[in-house]
């Protein structure tokens, strides 16, 4: 199941196949209710879920020209809010789920870090959704830079914190994730964001901490971001 929802960020999945606009136009029209977390493993669980639906979205709205999106706007919009409304569940789920264990005093540091990486993975999605139905650039821009910038900033926090937790006799991070961590959201930092400062910023933590994540390898996701961006800037 990892490995089948990280090949969906490359459109290989199986989660792609018959995808179209009809079966979002049948689709309920309200965001499933998110249950309170018991254990980090619930909020896992739901980022999964709603992970699917944004490469499934995502993928189709990248697919489709501004006239497309235009042409189909009432359906494309229905489902974008019903997939902002259940980003903003699950954020209000994490803080309930965040408050109880602190208050309990049961957070482990591993957990501690592995709420930090779904904030950042809901933040990355976050501003990707909202952004998903526009096709301009200086839109784009102006909406997101900032908030691409604060993906890039709880990346680079995480990738610090691992490096500080390793023993002394091998100062090194994992090597081998099964899960998705920063890779992902900061390969869409720079595929989404033309800020060439957080493109930059993003790529020098991308590189900072060379590991796989399933399918995803940093080394490699740095050299695809940038031939991307020289391939831009020509």
């Amino acid at each position: 199941m990892h490995l089948d929802l990280q090949s969906a960020h490359f459109g290989v999945s199986k989660l792609h196949d018959g995808l179209d606009l009809e079966m979002f136009a049948h689709q309920v029209e309200s965001a499933p209710a998110i249950d309170d977390f018991r254990t980090i493993q619930d909020a896992w669980i739901v980022r999964d879920r709603i992970f699917i639906q944004f490469c499934m979205f995502g993928s189709l709205c990248e697919s489709f020209s501004a006239d497309e999106i235009s042409a189909n706007y009432s359906v494309l919009c229905t489902e974008q809010r019903k997939q902002q409304a259940q980003l903003a569940g699950f954020a209000a789920a994490l803080d309930r789920f965040e408050e109880a264990s602190l208050r309990h005093r049961c957070l482990t540091p591993k957990e501690q870090r592995a709420m930090a990486i779904l904030r950042m993975h809901h933040a990355a999605l976050s501003v990707v959704t909202d952004i998903c139905l526009i096709k301009c650039s200086e839109t784009i821009r102006s909406i997101s830079t900032e908030r691409f910038n604060n993906v890039v900033d709880q990346a680079k926090s995480i990738t610090t914190s691992l490096k500080e937790i390793a023993p002394r006799s091998t100062p090194r991070r994992p090597t081998l994730l099964m899960e998705t961590g920063t890779i992902a959201p900061l390969f869409f930092v720079i595929a989404k964001c033309d800020n060439p400062g957080v493109r930059q910023r993003a790529l020098k933590v991308l590189k900072s901490w060379p590991h796989r994540e399933g399918l995803w390898d940093s080394q490699l996701a740095a050299t695809l971001a940038r031939q991307m961006m020289f391939a831009e800037a020509r």
